[in-house]
């Protein structure tokens, strides 16, 4: 059985389904498609560990087949990196990579708290082949990205001395053999050195039809029936992220007294929140409108009324949907769908 050790912090876990059969390739001109069975890789039969997972095919299809290898040979797996944008269900892929391998895993909430005393600690303590699982390992202090460099490369690493009552001298740290799987939003912000030891694998964007499962999923978790329109109607409110769907379909469950939740319920549901069906609020529209008017960066962080942290995702947001360019050399900027979206979303949040 496979048990897990929670260090530090956690992170809320995407849970969902099997991921969707593969498109197959087209032939292009001069090419000779091959026939079915021929010439691509057998198909997987997903692993249990990964049954409870929506989407990632290519991703969790790779994964198997790295822990497969790795668990026939009796060796780790080589360095993982997962990188994608937050509440992606990195952390969720990651844990079930212990599952893949049949071990213990070990979770650190990576953060500046976290002394390089404590990260040996911690690493010596596990049992060979186990997976040690470093979340946002971006904010690693630079002492202990340093000391996994050499840790990724099998290098002696010593412990720090320590002073005080109980003085012990600086000695070397006897690790085993382990699984590392880390993850983060901001590769860029990672060590050049430590980022490159890693095998760097990118989170896939969640359709429309993972993300509708998901919210039955959860409403069925809930105790609740969700009808399908009306999965489709709060997953789409939720710009693709895993976590704002599960968020969102846990409190519609909550609130809503009906056993069989309509997509009525839905659309009431999200009008009394202030979101439009596709997930613009009344910030989405401040922001467009301090835009519009050519306001400068601390102006905008000043009169949104929110940490910079959030502006920048709701302005990642705004990116995404093509509502809003950043140019070099003027800033923010409306695009033509911009103007028509905050005319739209006038009439909702003036």
């Amino acid at each position: 059985m496979v048990r897990e050790i929670v260090v530090g912090g956690d992170e809320l876990g995407m849970s969902a389904h099997a991921g969707d059969p593969g498109v197959q390739a087209q032939a292009g001109p001069g090419e000779i498609r091959p026939a079915d069975g021929e010439g691509r890789p057998e198909a997987l039969q997903r692993h249990p560990a990964l049954s409870h997972l929506f989407g990632q095919k290519k991703l969790l299809d790779r994964l198997q087949r790295l822990a497969d290898g790795c668990a026939a040979a009796g060796r780790p797996m080589p360095p993982i990196l997962l990188v994608g944008p937050s509440g992606g269900g990195k952390t969720e892929v990651a844990r079930a990579v212990s599952g893949l391998l049949g071990v213990e895993s070990r979770y650190l909430n990576s953060n500046k708290s976290v002394s390089l005393t404590g990260l040996l600690d911690m690493l010596a303590g596990m049992q060979p082949l186990d997976v040690a699982i470093f979340d946002e390992v971006d904010k690693l202090r630079n002492d202990c990205q340093v000391a996994m460099l050499s840790i990724l490369e099998n290098r002696p690493v010593n412990r720090p001395p320590q002073t005080g009552r109980h003085r012990e001298p600086e000695r070397a740290v006897d690790l085993p053999p382990l699984s590392f799987v880390a993850t983060t939003t901001r590769p860029g912000k990672m060590l050049c050195d430590l980022l490159n030891r890693f095998m760097v694998l990118e989170v896939e964007p969640y359709g429309s039809g993972d993300l509708a499962a998901m919210c039955l999923r959860v409403a069925e978790s809930e105790g609740k029936v969700l009808e399908q329109d009306g999965a489709e109607l709060l997953s789409g409110s939720c710009f693709g992220v895993p976590r704002e769907v599960r968020k969102r379909t846990q409190e519609l469950c909550i609130t809503c007294e009906k056993q069989m939740m309509t997509r009525a319920d839905v659309v009431a549901f999200l009008h009394e929140r202030g979101i439009h069906h596709e997930g613009w609020t009344a910030l989405h529209y401040k922001l467009l409108g301090l835009i519009k008017g050519g306001a400068s960066k601390a102006r905008i962080y000043s009169q949104a009324g929110l940490d910079p942290v959030l502006v920048e995702s709701y302005e990642a947001q705004l990116v995404k949907a093509g509502l809003i360019e950043i140019q070099p050399a003027h800033g923010r900027v409306l695009t033509a769908n911009g103007r028509i979206t905050l005319m739209l979303l006038k009439r909702l949040f003036r």
